[in-house]
Parts: C-alpha cells; structure tokens; sequence
C-alpha cells in the first residue's frame, strides 16, 4: 500500500471519531427495528471510547485509544465535539455540519483559530437504508507533485446485530469499495466494512477486507455513554 492509500486508510479511522464514558456497557434493545435511519440528534454530554488498532512496517502492531464528547449542539442539528488520543494527549475540538460532515478543526490549548478540514471521506449519506448506494471522487498529490484520483462507492448491505466490547447493536453494515488511479492498472480494489448504529450515532466497529502488510486499520466501539 502506498503512503498516501496508508494515509486514507489512517484518515478514516481518524474521522471515526472517539468518546470517554463510564464503564457500564451500552445493550440494544431486541425490539428495535428500523427500515430507516436520520439524521442523528446529538446531546450535550455524549460520549464515546473507541480503540484503533494498525500495523505498520516501521512501529510494528499497535493500538490507539480515543475519546470523544459532544460539548454543544446547534439549534439545525449541526455540533462541537472534543476528542483526543491517549498517546499524545493532544485534544481537537471538531465541528460538524448537520449533514454529518466534519467542517472544521481547532487544537484545543493552543491560540490557533478554527481552520477548514480537508476533504473527507463520505462514509455516512443520511438517511440510511438498505441497499442506498452513493459514491465519491476525491483527489490527492504525491511527494513526486504526482496527482492521484481516488473513487469511493458506498452500499449499505443489510441490518443486523453487531458484536462490540461496548454493547451489541442493531446496525447498518456498509461496504466500501475504493480503487486509486496508482493501482488501477493492475485492477488494485479494496473493500472496507463498517456498522453504523443509530443508537450510539457512531460507526460502532470497522475492518478492512483486504489483505496488506502496512497500516491496516481496524476499530471498535469499546464504551459508550448517552448523555443524560
């Protein structure tokens, strides 16, 4: 995989973002059914823990511990959130659009004004149901000045019951396939998973299905607290 195919892989992980909560453990209810899922609303007090998990050639297997809390929610649905990594403490106040697209970013201790986030993944097109289907190009630039083309086709699976360490939750199974124009020649398509669940309005689990040696990514929800 090349540095900039690790560098999406690691950006996506990144905008599953993470959440601090007590350690009582989150259940679904078996009752819950839905065709549909909205646009979440979002409290004042959500939280969430999530654990990444990678492989890389120069640091070997690791993990990496984030949190994330929601700090305010506008009146149109759009909100703040706070999130960190444990390794380097560093924490970033994140604002998102009602439309679940990360818009900005600020580093949190610093005098650093809010700055525009790049362009981001569209891992989630509400409303959810199964068998959506929607697709994205994005494009990125080597350390060569090489331009590269990424294209992303997203189709939501089914609806079932996921396993994490936080709970177990009914959920939307997407699949994500991605293909770049630096390995197209030799028909180089990947495929990702995720869960998304409208009860933690989060993507609660995450794993690639394709077999590499550098920076595979995983993820799992392992604590989760709704505000109260």
């Amino acid at each position: 995989m090349s540095r900039i195919s690790a560098a999406l892989v690691a950006a996506f992980i990144s905008m599953v973002l993470f959440g601090c909560a007590p350690t009582q453990q989150a259940t679904q209810s078996e009752s819950l059914s839905r065709e549909m899922a909205e646009f979440p609303k979002m409290k004042v007090g959500d939280k969430w823990t999530s654990v990444s998990r990678l492989n890389s050639r120069r640091q070997g297997s690791y993990s990496r511990k984030g949190y994330t809390e929601i700090v305010a929610v506008n009146p149109d649905g759009s909100w703040e959130e706070i999130g960190f990594w444990v390794d380097d403490q560093k924490k970033v106040k994140r604002y998102y659009n009602n439309k679940y697209e990360l818009e900005k970013l600020q580093n949190i201790g610093t005098d650093e004004k809010p700055k525009a986030a790049s362009e981001q993944q569209q891992a989630l097109n509400f409303p959810l149901s199964i068998g959506k289907k929607w697709s994205q190009s994005m494009t990125d630039t080597s350390v060569s000045k090489f331009k590269f083309e990424y294209k992303f086709e997203y189709e939501v699976k089914s609806l079932e019951k996921v396993k994490t360490k936080a709970g177990t939750f009914l959920s939307y199974k997407i699949e994500q396939y991605y293909e770049n124009t630096e390995v197209k020649q030799a028909g180089g398509r990947w495929t990702r998973l995720y869960w998304y669940s409208p009860e933690a309005k989060r993507i609660v689990k995450f794993e690639p299905d394709y077999k590499e040696t550098e920076d595979i990514a995983s993820m799992e929800l392992i604590e989760y607290s709704p505000a109260k």
